[in-house]
């Protein structure tokens, strides 16, 4: 990996990539955690007699809420698939483990979509 006093500046390398990455998977984690608590918020304000401005307001917000964290996935899978290539070329890489590990990510992140 280049030491980051020889990259020129502007220049990303594999580890700035890899440092990003976390700061997303944190990210995406804590706004997964912010919808698990937003739907348990709206349905217990839908559960009650409410007004349809109210119900559509419930809803936008929900809606809003996944597609912050569609957002980020899209964004960390951009970002992951930059970080992939830069490894191969740089001839550091497992290609095969480092797909698994990615497929058992995308698994991970549907399971909780479905909930």
């Amino acid at each position: 990996m280049a030491s980051p006093f020889t990259t020129p500046v502007g220049e990303e390398t594999a580890e700035m990539l890899h440092m990003k990455l976390n700061l997303l998977n944190e990210k995406l984690i804590q706004r997964e955690k912010e919808l698990t608590e937003l739907a348990a918020d709206v349905a217990k304000k839908l559960a009650g007699n409410v007004s349809i401005a109210e119900r559509e307001r419930q809803e936008q917000r929900a809606s809003d809420a996944c597609h912050r964290i569609r957002t980020i996935q899209r964004e960390y899978d951009e970002l992951w698939q930059r970080w992939y290539k830069m490894l191969q070329q740089e001839g550091n890489v497992d290609g095969n483990k480092l797909k698994l590990e990615m497929k058992k990510n995308d698994e991970m992140r549907l399971e909780q979509e479905k909930r």
